[in-house]
């Protein structure tokens, strides 16, 4: 009985104290992407007044990204979760300073090789996110009981779709009001916050896997599960042409202008 209430509670799985820091550290490591996109975006159309080079921000992070894609998910299954994401928001951290220190006019980077600098801190933080990404999902599964992870889905991308939501918005008005060093320190304390939240995490152990098993054949094997369940194929390509598509609000600066 008491089981079942559980089920049917939808603050139920907020009771898990790891669980609520997940969240947060989520949130804040959500916030700090999205206002590092939104800054970068208008701190290259502000030096180039150049709409292909809103594109070209895309293309620096979308290469190192999808080059790791397949391995980062081998890599969530093998190693612990919680370090790999401490790990890359590390990696996050140090694009975030690079961005910062590139935007100080007396390092004369930005007056000697224009926004190529820029764009290869965007591929690291780029590689960054292709590591946190599945190591995220998957650390969220080893939080939550298994009668609790439609609930604990419910929330998490709540959260995360709230933050994709204002954290453009916040980097926008810190980039507007009070320039754009100080919108860049905005992003490395939310990175730095979600770090210290995810800190506070208890570490899981890595579950078992067959290690006989070699990676491409872990690779092979998830691409036929995926094309072999159209139900799940379905969804991913929704997913993906939405991304795809949506990926035109980069463009924003040039119509604001």
């Amino acid at each position: 009985m008491r089981k079942n209430s559980l089920q049917h509670d939808a603050y139920a799985v907020l009771k898990l104290k790891d669980f609520r820091l997940f969240l947060s550290f989520r949130f804040f490591m959500t916030i700090a992407a999205q206002m590092q996109s939104i800054i970068v975006g208008w701190q290259v159309y502000e030096l180039t007044h150049d709409p292909l080079s809103l594109g070209l921000i895309g293309l620096a992070e979308a290469i190192p990204f999808l080059s790791v894609a397949l391995y980062s998910g081998h890599i969530a299954d093998r190693f612990n979760r919680k370090k790999i994401i401490l790990w890359f928001d590390v990696v996050f951290l140090v694009s975030s300073f690079l961005l910062l220190f590139i935007t100080f006019k007396s390092t004369g980077i930005i007056g000697k090789f224009g926004v190529l600098p820029i764009y290869l801190c965007v591929a690291l933080s780029g590689l960054a996110r292709a590591f946190l990404y599945p190591a995220t999902i998957a650390l969220m599964a080893q939080i939550v009981p298994r009668s609790l992870y439609t609930n604990s889905s419910t929330w998490s991308s709540t959260i995360w779709q709230i933050a994709a939501m204002t954290g453009p918005a916040i980097g926008g008005l810190l980039y507007g009001f009070f320039g754009i060093k100080v919108a860049y320190i905005a992003v490395i304390v939310s990175m730095t916050i979600s770090f210290l939240l995810l800190s506070n995490i208890k570490s899981r152990p890595v579950p078992a896997i067959d290690g006989n098993e070699t990676i491409m054949q872990r690779l092979v094997n998830g691409i036929q599960f995926v094309f072999s369940n159209q139900l799940l194929l379905g969804a991913m390509a929704l997913d993906m042409f939405a991304v795809l598509f949506g990926g035109a609000t980069a463009m924003l600066p040039v119509f604001v202008e």
